[in-house]
């Protein structure tokens, strides 16, 4: 009778315990908790002989996101090409792993303001924050390459 109220008791404590047991992972349990609400990137890369620097903001909210992406090459007294673009899109999907978001948006855009013969508009649509590596990268339609932009701040 002793050992029967000892396994009873034994398999409440259990029972309690795991509904207090966090999940295994976070961003897979909520992955509202896994976007943060901004992403400000800056690099300075060297590609062959161009010295190209990148900046990225974003602003995530549940169902959107907005944000520009400017690059220039060359140094500050002989900027030989520069661009500008804007960002939107709207939030189908959510993927999280290992402290990596991966967003495939519909309605997705990526207005170009530097040269409109080249590409006016595209259709963005994935954008992926690697929170490890401090990364954002984005993906247009047609085009399995993807712009990689580093040292980011998640806030």
């Amino acid at each position: 009778m002793m050992t029967f109220k000892y396994t009873i008791l034994l398999s409440g404590l259990l029972v309690a315990s795991c509904k207090n047991e966090a999940p295994s992972s976070a961003l897979k349990a909520n992955p509202d908790d896994a976007l943060p609400s901004t992403a400000r990137c800056a690099q300075v890369s060297e590609v062959e002989t161009v010295v190209v620097h990148e900046t990225l903001l974003l602003k995530l909210a549940k169902e959107s996101v907005s944000g520009t992406y400017q690059f220039t090459t060359g140094e500050r007294s002989q900027i030989q090409d520069a661009g500008f673009q804007h960002l939107t899109g709207r939030i189908a999907e959510l993927k999280s792993e290992n402290k990596v978001v991966e967003v495939t948006l519909s309605e997705g855009s990526l207005s170009v303001y530097f040269d409109e013969d080249f590409a006016p508009e595209k259709n963005l649509n994935a954008l992926k924050l690697d929170f490890n590596e401090k990364k954002v990268s984005f993906t247009i339609e047609g085009d399995t390459r993807a712009t990689v932009v580093g040292n980011c701040i998640f806030e």
